[in-house]
This record gives structure tokens, sequence and C-alpha cells, in this order.
């Protein structure tokens, strides 16, 4: 009966064994499943709407989403925070580094020894065995730093996560204005074009009336023909940015997609915000912290511990062993050392994170008055002149004074003052959203745990 109970128990440990570990399931690509769901993602999905939902609830600002009307840029933002790819990727890896934290400072699995020999002398009982199991008891306390450590690890990569959110976020604001200042670019265009039109029309019946040369009127289809040129390139690049902005917000090149573009930013005014650089350089410094820690741990020992079976010549013992090496030479100098210094470097590398945003936010206050300056300029000084030679010009030809070059130059400089309204404007919202940058995410950061 024992012997069949002895038997039975490697059988049982086995079956244990095996039903502990975890088995690995294939999972292969499926490019048509993906494109399926790609072609398919639309701005009015649940999952949209149910995401725009819970990051109102967690937003220093009222957000409003309405796709139905077409999407302003804070229902944009929205979008590409959730369908944005590189996004979706850079939370899974986030995950995985969490998933891992949760399992880090485990025990050490038990150690099994086996042996088994027979003695060549002519006895009755020559055989010889002997078996071990060994434990790892974590006395030095290095399991626990090695846990805090890993989730000092996943608060970096969640951190970085955040700046990525945020990185986004500035990038469609960015690609938001250039869209709308290139819009507004090409309706001043079409109106320029309008104005040459209708001189190329009365220099051309003057010059057939024999009232006008014929290379004064020539110089109306000249800067006709080279403006409907550039009208064509910048469509073409309106069409470029447009499939750029699908990108960003993870849809579909060929998605529908109605975009309410306004060139217009306010300046945040939170007293508090942080730049995201900034805390992922303080999460960082943790990490060096606790890697610090665990070196410091490393110095001191675990405890070995196990019993032992073993039968020799027909005699069986059972016995308990322990062993623990002893820090006598070997103390990780150099984990320590090298831990000390890459300490120093990270508190070194938030130090310049604070100070680059610093730097930056002062950069973008400049730009923004630099702005402004030129802005009032343009609009107050520059603009109602070339409306005066524009109106002076067009009397003149009405009078049968009819200037080709004064006319041509008055409305080419009547389109460049415009462009420089625009321009000023287009800077003046890039500078402020440069300075709201700096100080970060509207809305608090998810629950990272």
């Amino acid at each position: 009966m024992f012997s069949s109970i002895r038997a039975l128990v490697p059988a049982l440990l086995g079956g244990l064994l095996l039903a502990a570990c975890q088995s690995y399931s294939p999972r292969p690509l499926d490019d048509a499943a993906h494109d399926r769901e790609w072609h398919a993602r639309s701005v009015n999905d649940a999952g949209v709407r149910e995401f725009a939902a819970a990051l109102s609830q967690r937003d220093t600002r009222p957000r409003r989403y309405d796709p139905s009307d077409g999407l302003d840029l804070e229902e944009a933002e929205v979008v590409a925070l959730f369908f944005n790819a590189g996004l979706r990727r850079a939370r899974l890896e986030a995950g995985a580094a969490l998933a891992g934290a949760r399992h880090a400072g485990e025990w050490e699995n038990p150690e099994l020894n086996v042996s088994a020999g027979v003695i060549l002398a002519s006895i009755s009982q020559p055989w010889m065995a002997s078996a071990g199991l060994e434990f790892t008891i974590p006395i030095s306390g290095r399991k626990g730093v090695e846990r805090d450590l890993a989730f000092a690890e996943h608060e970096v990569r969640w951190r970085e996560v955040l700046a990525l959110e945020w990185e986004v976020i500035v990038d469609l604001r960015r690609l938001w204005r250039e869209q709308a200042a290139h819009g507004e670019r090409i309706l001043l265009l079409e109106a320029h074009i309008a104005n040459l039109g209708d001189v190329s029309r009365r220099a051309a019946d003057l010059a057939r009336a024999g009232e006008l040369a014929g290379t004064d009127a020539r110089v109306f289809e000249i800067e006709l023909l080279q403006s409907r040129i550039e009208l064509e390139d910048l469509r073409a690049q309106s069409r470029e940015q447009q499939s750029a902005l699908r990108g960003l917000l993870g849809l579909a090149p060929a998605a529908p997609l109605r975009l309410n573009l306004t060139l217009g930013a306010s300046l945040d005014r939170r007293a508090d915000g942080e730049w995201p650089p900034v805390s992922v350089a303080r999460a960082a410094y943790s990490v060096a912290e606790q890697q610090l820690r665990l070196e410091i741990r490393k110095q001191y020992p675990d405890l070995r511990i196990g019993p032992g079976y073993e039968m020799d010549e027909g005699q069986s013992t059972i016995s308990l062993g322990f062993g623990i090496p002893l820090p006598l030479i070997n103390l990780n100098r150099a984990g320590i050392a090298k831990a000390r210094v890459a300490r120093e470097a990270a508190r070194a590398a938030y130090e310049q994170a604070r100070e680059e945003a610093a730097v930056s936010a002062e950069l973008a206050r400049l730009r923004l008055e630099r702005a402004r300056v030129a802005r009032r300029q343009v609009e107050e000084d520059l603009a109602p002149l070339v409306d005066l030679q524009v109106r002076e010009a067009r009397q003149r030809a009405e009078a049968g004074d009819f200037d080709a070059l004064l006319m041509l130059e008055a409305l080419k400089s009547l389109r460049e003052a415009k462009e420089r309204v625009l321009q000023t404007r287009l800077h003046e919202a890039q500078a402020m959203d440069a300075l709201n940058a700096l100080k970060g995410p509207t809305f608090k950061p998810k629950d990272n745990k």
C-alpha cells in the first residue's frame, strides 16, 4: 500500500506543476480584420461618445461632443485621443509594464535536488539516494524594493503615455491652425483672382480699342495665370493637410470628415499645470532612487533553507539545512557606484526639463508679444494705406486714367497686406498654443492602476 502511495506522489506533484503553468496559444496578425475595423471608424461611434463623456468628468473645462454639425477643435481632440494609433500602442505597452509590476518581487521557485548512486563494494544494500528541497527566504528586503522599482518604472511609462497624449493634441492644434490659415489663404487668393479678372477684362477692352498698349494689358493676364497656378497648388496642399489630419485622428484616408476650422486661439489662464516632459523626468528620478535602493539591498544576502532526505546502506536520514552568502568580499560596490551616478544623471535630466520649460515659456511669451505688435501695425497702419491706394487707382481708372502698372501694384499690395494680417493672426495663435502646451493637459490623468 505504502509503495503505491509513494509511486503516486511524483505523479501528483507533476500534475500540480502542470496545472500551475500557463499555456501558449498563437494569435496571428489579421490584416483584413484590421482594415475593416480601421475603415469602419467614425466620429459618431458609440465608443467615442462614451470616451468623451468620461473625459469631460476629469477635465477642468467643459467639453461638449456633438459631431453632427462637424468637429470643432475640442471635439477633434477627443477623436484623436480615442483613435490615434500611437496612443493605442503606448497605452498597451504601459499596460504590459503594469502587468509585470504586479508580479514583481515574488519569491523564487524552490529548488529540488535529487541524486542516486550505488556502492561498488559487495554489500547487502549498495544503493544510495538523496533528495533536498531548498527555499530562498528574502530576508534582505530585496523583493519589496524590486516591486517598488517595477511600479516606479511603470509610472514612467504611464507618464510617457500622458506626454504622448498631450503631444498628439499639440500636433493637432498646430495642424488645425495651419489648415485654417490655409483655407483663408485660398479665399484671399480667390478674391485676388476675381479682382484681377475684372481689371484684366477692362484692360483687354482698352487694348482692343487702342487706348492701352498690349504689353500693359498682358501684365494682368500673366499675373492672373500665375495666381491660378498658385491657387491649384494651395488646394493640393490643403488636401495633403486634410490627409495628415485624418492620420493624426486615427481615421482612414477616405473616412468622411467635416471640420469646423478656426484660426483663433485663447490663453490657458490656469495658475497650475506642468509640462509633461517635466513630470516624466520626475518619475524617471524616482526610478533612479529605487534602483539605488535595490543595489544597496543587494549587499545583504538572502537565506537558503530546506529539508533533505538521504538513504545510505539502507539507513534513512532526514535533515534540515540552510546557507547564506557571507558579505565579506563583494559588497556590490560596482552596482551601487553606477546607481549613484545614474541618480545624479536623472536629477540633472529633471532640472534640464524644468529649465527648458521656463525658457520655452519665455520664448513663447516674446513671440506672442511680437505677433500682437505686428498684427496691430499691419491692421492699423498698412492695411488702411493699401485700401486707399486701391480705391484711388480704381477712381482714376473710372475717370479714364487707367494706369496698368499702378493698378497691378495696388492689387498685389492689397493681397500682400491681407496675407500679412493672416500670417500675424496665425503666429499669434501659434504662440498662444505654445504657451498653453507648456501648462500640460487640462484634463486630469486617468488612474494608472
